[in-house]
């Protein structure tokens, strides 16, 4: 993979496996304890509270949101757009800015962990990028990337100019340098979840 691609400033690097069995679980314990059945999660409104949550305010911004998959996922689950196919090269604007859609398979390549740590490799030498969103397979390689994350020099050094922000399924006790936020507050919104479904499950 070279590392001469243009890159957008804001790169959200996005573990497919890994969100679907966030959005399962997430799923499967709201609509067993609220005996209803959530929304499917619109991707471009869901993207946008992601990025919200990782800093992103109003204004003339450039997003790129890359999906890693392979032949265990090809599709987004309890998602409104599945296919992963119809994804790729897909943008949308509004007022956060212009957001770019790409799907990248590890079929053919090398391991899916493999591709999301070249991919995350190369966002990190970039001078284009300013802000790293990053959804891993925490059960797959959390810990290799907490690792390489508090090594690398983009967190160390007096210049560094990466904001760099993990995203957890829920809240940790990870001690880290770089920024730590939850994941489900943004789907449960994105599913629908209700303030009263929060008081049925106290």
């Amino acid at each position: 993979m070279s590392e001469h691609i243009k890159l957008a400033e804001n790169i959200i690097l996005i573990d497919v496996p890994g969100l679907n069995e966030t959005i399962i679980n997430l799923v499967r314990f709201f609509e067993g304890s609220i005996s209803r059945k959530l929304n499917k999660v619109d991707l471009e409104t869901w993207i946008i509270d992601l990025a919200l949550d990782a800093g992103l305010r109003e204004g003339e911004h450039r997003t790129q949101i890359l999906f890693v998959y392979d032949d265990t996922a090809s599709f987004l689950e309890y998602c409104t757009t599945r296919e992963l196919k119809s994804v790729d090269g897909w943008g949308c604007r509004n007022q956060f800015g212009e957001f770019i859609f790409s799907a990248i398979s590890s079929e053919g390549l090398a391991s899916r962990e493999s591709v999301f740590f070249d991919l995350l490799q190369i966002t990190l030498n970039s001078e284009d990028v300013k802000r790293l969103i990053l959804l891993p397979a925490e059960n797959e390689y959390g810990e290799r990337l907490h690792e390489l994350l508090e090594d690398t020099g983009h967190l160390t050094s007096p210049d560094a100019n990466k904001d760099i922000i993990r995203f957890f399924p829920a809240k940790t006790s990870v001690s880290s340098r770089y920024r730590s936020e939850v994941l489900i507050f943004s789907l449960m919104h994105a599913l629908g979840v209700r303030s009263e479904d929060l008081d049925l499950i106290r």
